[in-house]
């Protein structure tokens, strides 16, 4: 009887899993035509992103247009394979030379960069404005003041820079931030100004403004099928998207949630499983502080997103798209987050034992637990509906999860958790 009740129930997940893949399929093919026909994205070419520096990894080996000033090409959209044929920026003369000047106190006559560079302007050949040895000194003394000023002052926009007098060197006006183009996945093509890219990766600066030159067709089209759901979907993601191009796009969810959690976990390393990861918001939080993260998602159209927005961030985090109760590894994690996930697993009777077996095969440290609210029109006739205290009882019951702690509310109400043993 058992065994035909467990073969009942895989036929019926195994339906259901179906019916996703095809509801997806639809989807993607309904959203593809529309947003290739359309192809409306536009950007602002002025617009000023703060990213990490050491985001910025690569740059292009061969350049991908006609154009000699990246800020000509502010705002482009460009397909092809230009994206592909790259080089680490840690590569380049100027960033060694740099590294060696400034951390090592090796002369500047000393780098490779400088026999470059003095041997381009005996050639005849114009480098940063300068003519002759005595100017390219001046230059150099110009960036050693500036790598001074970052030091102490902090890194400003030119815009900032143009409006307190904040050193002659850098105020090359407005336009002059730090360039970079985006790839088809999403990362940081480096594009111009590498004194200052390289005294900010120097010094482990946390963000710097950069201006975006140019997109690849495939970023911008990921653009496309990102506002394609939000429109479906009353105009709004479910979670924040991390990635600067994709931060303007409205969500349901802020950062109030991980703003509850990250004082809990500062310090902490370990592993996470983040159980319903939707668009993997939270791993890209986990996985930025140090921790190795695992993210469970059934739905194929959020796989789909989570997939994408992994690669543009260059994460390194997990990724399974199944169910939690298809996920046949061992369930021993440091922090588990179950936000706004449980409760569909109390509609039905079936789901609600499931649930009961994988809380008592789970071995954590310390959860994150967000329950529903019982008045919500979607639990009316579940199989169990428990109050908020009640829910929290069962799962810190069944986990063996000792202390409890309410961290605060979201925006909708729903209460945030914390319990640990």
């Amino acid at each position: 009887m058992i065994h035909l009740v467990r073969k009942r129930l895989r036929h019926i997940s195994w339906l259901r899993r179906l019916k996703r893949r095809s509801e997806f399929r639809l989807w993607q093919a309904r959203i593809w035509t529309r947003t290739r026909l359309r192809r409306g994205t536009v950007y602002d070419p002025y617009r000023i992103y703060w990213i990490d520096p050491a985001r910025i990894e690569r740059y292009l080996v061969i350049k991908a247009s006609n154009s000699e000033k990246p800020f000509e090409e502010s705002g482009t959209i460009m397909d092809g394979d230009w994206d592909l044929r790259t080089n680490e920026f840690h590569s380049l003369d100027v960033y060694r030379a740099f590294r060696d000047r400034f951390e090592n106190g090796k002369p500047w006559d000393k780098t490779d960069y400088y026999a470059r560079v003095l041997g381009d302007i005996e050639a005849g050949r114009l480098r940063w404005n300068c003519a002759d040895k005595g100017q390219f000194h001046e230059r150099l003394k110009a960036i050693e003041d500036l790598y001074k000023n970052i030091l102490a002052h902090g890194y400003r926009s030119q815009a900032e820079i143009a409006t307190s007098g904040y050193g002659e060197f850098e105020s090359c006006g407005v336009e002059d931030e730090i360039r970079v183009h985006i790839d088809r996945h999403g990362e940081y093509l480096f594009a111009d100004g590498r004194h200052r890219l390289s005294i900010a990766k120097i010094l482990n600066l946390e963000t710097v403004p950069v201006k975006v030159s140019r997109r690849h067709r495939k970023w911008a089209d990921l653009r496309e099928d990102i506002l394609s759901y939000a429109r479906e979907n009353g105009g709004r993601v479910y979670q924040p998207i991390t990635h600067a191009d994709l931060a303007d796009i409205p969500s349901v969810h802020g950062s109030k949630r991980w703003d509850f959690i990250r004082p809990h976990v500062s310090g902490m390393t370990g592993s996470v499983l983040d159980i319903g990861a939707n668009w993997g918001y939270f791993c890209h939080c986990f996985e930025s502080i140090g921790f190795d993260c695992l993210a469970i998602e059934h739905m194929p159209r959020d796989a789909y997103f989570l997939r994408k927005l992994r690669w543009a961030k260059n994460r390194r985090f997990r990724i399974v798209e199944a169910s939690i109760f298809g996920y046949e590894g061992v369930l021993d994690f440091t922090v588990v987050l179950c936000l706004n996930i449980f409760h569909h697993f109390l509609k039905e009777k079936s789901l609600f034992r499931r649930l009961t077996d994988f809380l008592e095969r789970l071995n954590c440290r310390m959860m994150f637990f967000q329950p529903h609210l019982p008045d919500e029109p979607q639990m009316q006739g579940a199989y169990r509906n428990y109050s908020e205290q009640e829910f929290v009882k069962f799962i810190q019951e069944k986990a063996r999860l000792r202390w409890v702690e309410l961290l605060g509310k979201d925006d909708d109400g729903r209460s945030l958790y914390k319990l640990a043993r």
